[in-house]
């Protein structure tokens, strides 16, 4: 099985330093009759983040935008291509990302604040391909699991006007809400203005349109409860 490849970070003068950690190829490797193994072919360094906690591994290709409104925990994990970017499509207002303590964030997922902000608690976990907006506002609480190509997007558009194009008539941004320990399971959307309560279960392929309580199991399209982890009292 193989290792999620990543690169050393120390911090120069406040700016992050990664080494990237490539292999050798196979061929190269066959020929000098060594073991598979990595070497440092050079050096990238990215912008200063606004804070970065201790021994976080960040891989070489990721992509940052305003690195100044990005903070990062201790321990956190950043995957290849993962892209880290705390503006929107008409530049930089209050944007900002919080990534908590001993947080992972697999390849090619994406994190984008859209003049809004994201905070991810501690523990959690951001599968491959997931995408995370922030534009009323996310907030995962910690020990919370993302699936793969799930999509969290707190905003949705006004469509009152059938004489207006749809991209003409603004939006809502009422935000959303994550509690703790929850999974979302892989392919999942959801949709402005929800919250989902602690310990709560989203099935694969569901679309969440409503607010989800405490230990809920939900599934579907639209998501229903079909089970709970602990009945309500």
């Amino acid at each position: 099985m193989g290792t999620l490849q990543v690169a050393r970070v120390r911090i120069v003068d406040d700016v992050v330093e990664t080494t990237p950690t490539v292999k050798r190829p196979w061929r190269v490797r066959k020929r000098i009759g060594v073991t598979p193994r990595r070497f440092i072919p050079s050096r990238r360094r990215i912008p200063p983040l606004a804070s970065i906690g201790e021994n976080c591994q960040i891989a070489s290709t990721v992509r940052i935008k305003n690195p100044a409104g990005i903070r990062l925990g201790n321990n956190v994990i950043i995957g290849e291509h993962v892209c880290l970017a705390a503006c929107g499509l008409f530049g930089v207002r209050d944007d900002h990302i919080e990534i908590g303590d001993e947080v992972t964030i697999d390849d090619y997922a994406m994190l984008r604040s859209d003049h809004g902000f994201i905070r991810l608690g501690r523990h959690c976990y951001v599968a491959p391909f997931a995408i995370l907006y922030g534009h009323g506002g996310l907030t995962m609480g910690d020990e919370a699991c993302i699936g793969a190509h799930s999509v969290v997007i707190p905003a949705n558009h006004v469509c009152t006007r059938p004489d207006l194009p749809v991209r003409w008539q603004g939006e809502t941004r009422l935000g959303i809400t994550i509690g703790e320990d929850v999974w979302i399971g892989a392919g999942v959307q959801i949709l402005d203005g929800v919250t989902i309560g602690n310990g709560a279960i989203v099935g694969a392929g569901s679309v969440v349109t409503s607010s989800i309580p405490e230990f809920a199991i939900v599934a579907g399209v639209p998501a229903k409860i079909i089970k709970w982890r602990r009945p309500p009292e």
